[in-house]
């Protein structure tokens, strides 16, 4: 698999983009930020469960992508590159050669989805519209869904904006 930092770089800038794109940080909109919605399992419910597929050993995740971009598919959990810690994961599930990827950050109760594909760069949170259930953090694994309407993503070509409806499914486990 070849070295995941460009991609990582890639995803890391346009979170800065995004961010500075937002009506929050623009002064065109309310400072404060919204915690994004999380719905937890019932205790009785053993924290199992929900998400993405079986593509890889370990989990994937499925997605869909409409709008100003288009892309749908499965991508494996990689555990090599994703770790749980101070009690949450960030979850990477990435293609072979490591061209797309998404990952999922659920530590210290923010959670992100990250999309990438050398083309576009789509970040999705709470504050910026996304609904992300998740039905499992805990060290044995993430699980869950997200969906993220007419959220804000980066053109990798031409750094112009693009808004998309993303949503998937993920489970990864190591």
């Amino acid at each position: 698999m070849r070295s995941l930092r460009p991609i990582f770089a890639f995803l890391a800038i346009a979170a800065i983009v995004a961010a500075c794109g937002s009506p929050a940080a623009s002064g065109g909109g309310p400072t404060a930020t919204t915690p994004p919605e999380v719905t937890q399992p019932p205790a009785t419910n053993g924290g199992g469960g929900g998400g993405g597929g079986g593509g890889g050993a370990n989990g994937s995740v499925t997605y869909k992508i409409s709008g100003d971009y288009a892309a749908s598919g499965e991508l494996p959990y990689v555990p090599v590159v994703s770790s749980f810690s101070n009690g949450g994961w960030t979850a990477t599930f990435a293609n072979e050669d490591a061209e797309q990827l998404i990952q999922i950050n659920s530590v210290g109760g923010t959670l992100v989805i990250a999309y990438g594909d050398g083309k576009v760069a789509i970040v999705g949170t709470g504050a910026s519209g996304c609904t992300i259930n998740v039905t499992r953090n805990d060290s044995s694994g993430l699980a869950g869904d997200f969906r993220c309407p007419g959220v804000t993503g980066v053109n990798a070509a031409t750094t112009a904006s693009i808004t998309v409806d993303f949503s998937g499914a993920f489970d990864g486990h190591p």
